[in-house]
């Protein structure tokens, strides 16, 4: 008997599941190339912590929200944040509108850890695009955009290279 992915798989187009074959094979290479660069530069945070460091620079989260994001358990994920609060690279604070919340939040320091990290890795990622063309790297863009779309994520996820460049600049202290 047949699974009942394999009906949907032969009456959807070849290239689509050709697509997401493609996906599902590259996402293991680049996690095991920033897990290679986040051990080698002896980081204070493992890459599950890492995560949950650049989820909350983007915005203060509570702890059933990250649980949910990562796909773990609360205690799970409570025990992430307990590591990562005694490192003094997050804070829980009462919510303001509600004092029964608690937020989560990155503390400068673990902002500081997160942009090294962060610089070291994009630095890593571009030493490995380096031999792709500039137009293929124009191609690879739209097609992440694509994939962040498809995923539900915004229209234009990505900074502008200017909003890049500026960000970046800033990351390096100028």
């Amino acid at each position: 008997m047949l699974c009942p992915y394999a009906f949907i798989c032969l009456m959807m187009d070849t290239k689509r599941l050709e697509t997401a074959q493609q996906v599902l094979q590259i996402i293991p290479s680049v996690m095991r190339m920033v897990a290679s660069e986040v051990r080698a530069m002896k980081s204070p945070v493992a890459l599950n912590q890492l995560s949950v460091l650049s989820v909350l620079l983007q915005q203060k989260c509570n702890l059933s929200e990250l649980a949910e994001y990562h796909a773990v358990s609360s205690p799970t994920m409570s025990n992430t944040i307990s590591t990562l609060a005694q490192r003094g690279l997050v804070t829980r604070t009462r919510s303001e509108s509600d004092r029964r919340q608690v937020l989560i939040e990155l503390t400068p320091a673990g902002t500081a850890v997160l942009q090294e990290i962060g610089l070291q890795v994009i630095a890593r990622m571009a030493e490995l695009l380096a031999p792709i063309s500039d137009e293929e790297q124009d191609t690879l863009r739209a097609g992440l955009v694509a994939l962040h779309r498809a995923f539900g994520g915004a229209e234009h996820p990505f900074p502008s290279s200017e909003e890049f460049q500026k960000n970046l600049e800033t990351m390096l202290g100028g």
